[in-house]
């Protein structure tokens, strides 16, 4: 390299870099057949006083979650993956003869915690979920869900929050403004999920902090409300409420706008009734989500 080359390739180099201010165009437009593998993990701590305890009751969950996700087609402005779910840990303390330590690889039938959690949880390890999502990282479509929920039960999942990760798919897949953005700028997006099968609204805001090395940062600040739903379990019949927030930062390539990592803090306020006794529960969690090589 001759002392004029290298300044020239400096140059190049500065001015292909994004500079302060500069907008960009963010879009999920990964290649077909592209293959990543996720892992989520959930720390969750859930306080309620049920009617008849003389105290309170403080339970502490952790989930972890081994997924591979594969862009099946990518074809009219949509991105269709093809998504399994490839291990399951849960551990569970603070319930009274409900203490657990579950993990899908490690199979353990002699305990009988181990052995209802390996039949609950085999819809989800034998299923396979197509999610048809927008160039703006939308999701429109959940393939086999409806089917899946089915197969899970009603209000199955961990106190009252969904075991099935394909229901908040759309969390970490930030949905991207319609327009060039610049770092600073802010969107709003409404969205209708669901958690156990039942209806939730969200609403995100997401803010562009900073575009670094092909790589987005996303803040993420959402409003969750979840009406009244009733649903029978064990027999009984049960309705819960739900109310909270979420909010993080989520890093998207900004070559195909796939989500490379994310951690989100949740607080909910949860109100369960049953039998016709009302037990309200504060819930907060981190989930943290890391793309494996």
């Amino acid at each position: 390299m001759t002392w004029m080359t290298f300044p020239l390739a400096a140059l190049i180099s500065a001015l292909s870099l994004p500079t302060p201010g500069s907008k960009i165009l963010l879009r999920l437009d990964p290649e077909s057949g592209k293959k990543v593998f996720w892992y989520i993990d959930t720390e969750m701590n859930m306080k309620m006083t049920p009617p008849g305890m003389p105290q309170e009751m403080n339970m502490n969950m952790r989930n972890g979650i081994g997924m591979t996700l594969e862009v099946a087609s990518v074809a009219n402005q949509t991105v269709t993956l093809s998504n399994t779910i490839d291990s399951m840990s849960m551990s569970m303390t603070g319930m009274p003869g409900m203490d657990m330590n579950y993990r899908s690889t490690a199979k353990n039938l002699q305990d009988p915690n181990q052995a209802a959690m390996e039949e609950t949880l085999r819809p989800l390890l034998e299923s396979k979920i197509v999610a048809v999502f927008s160039e703006l990282g939308k999701v429109q479509q959940l393939q086999g869900i409806s089917e899946l929920n089915e197969a899970l039960g009603a209000g199955g999942g961990t106190a009252g929050m969904s075991s099935n990760p394909y229901e908040n798919l759309q969390a970490f897949f930030p949905i991207f403004s319609s327009k060039k953005v610049s770092p600073g700028a802010t969107w709003v997006e409404e969205v209708g999920l669901t958690n156990n099968g039942m209806p939730m609204n969200v609403v995100y805001t997401y803010t562009l902090l900073e575009v670094k090395d092909n790589i987005a940062k996303l803040g993420v600040s959402a409003l969750i409300d979840m009406p009244s739903s009733t649903f029978e379990q064990q027999g009984m019949s049960m309705s819960i409420a739900m109310k909270g927030t979420q909010t993080g930062e989520i890093l998207v390539s900004t070559r195909d706008g796939f989500t490379q990592s994310a951690t989100m803090r949740q607080e909910f306020q949860m109100d369960m009734v049953t039998m016709g006794m009302e037990m309200p529960a504060a819930i907060t969690g981190t989930v943290r989500l890391t793309t494996l090589d």
